[in-house]
């Protein structure tokens, strides 16, 4: 018993084929008024010439489509979660979300249009000011942290030598547990 049990355990992993399934993986990220980001599949390449659909408020606010190197690029007409979609097909879908707080306060929420400009009184200025340098600070930080979080993203989709050690673990345990349970009930049945 314990033979045909190594046997077929090694049979297994000797005629074992890596998996040809793939996951589509999508990120975005918001500079001023314009979105840009890519899709790509994991463990690699990106989806080429695949339809992008971007939703905001609940509707549907645009369509593109990735180039050559998956990547993408629209500009936000409200100031409201982008929601963004890429279909590739063969159940590939991805979503990401860029929040309406990444986009610039210049955009007003719910409209396509940017808001009004008025003759500001004296306070107002200081505070159009304050709103300026907030939105570029905003969009400085947003273009520093984009980088980490690729590699964030990257990162989370790799598999480790933690992740491999503890799959084998499982194994032998459940391998350890069945040969105990067998070792138990041939001991029952011979008393």
């Amino acid at each position: 018993m314990l033979r045909l049990a190594l046997t077929l355990l090694a049979s297994s992993m000797l005629s074992a084929t890596p998996a040809a399934a793939h996951k589509l993986k999508l990120f975005a990220t918001a500079e001023g008024l314009t979105i840009s980001g890519y899709a790509y599949f994991v463990p690699g390449g990106r989806a080429q010439d695949v339809p992008v659909t971007i939703s905001a408020d609940g509707k549907i606010a645009g369509q593109t489509q990735t180039d050559d190197e998956g990547r993408f690029q629209f500009a936000a007409q409200t100031r409201a979660d982008q929601v963004i979609d890429v279909d590739a097909g063969d159940g590939h879908i991805a979503q990401f979300i860029v929040l309406a707080d990444e986009l610039p306060l210049s955009l007003t929420a719910g409209q396509g249009a940017v808001a009004p400009v008025t003759a500001p009184a004296k306070p107002q200025q200081v505070l159009d000011t304050d709103d300026t340098l907030r939105s570029l600070v905003e969009q400085s930080v947003a273009r520093q942290i984009a980088p980490l979080r690729i590699q964030l993203d990257a990162y989370q989709e790799r598999t480790t030598l933690h992740d491999v050690l503890g799959g084998l673990g499982y194994i032998f345990g459940l391998f350890g547990f069945y040969f105990w349970m067998s070792a138990r009930s041939r001991r029952g049945a011979g008393k």
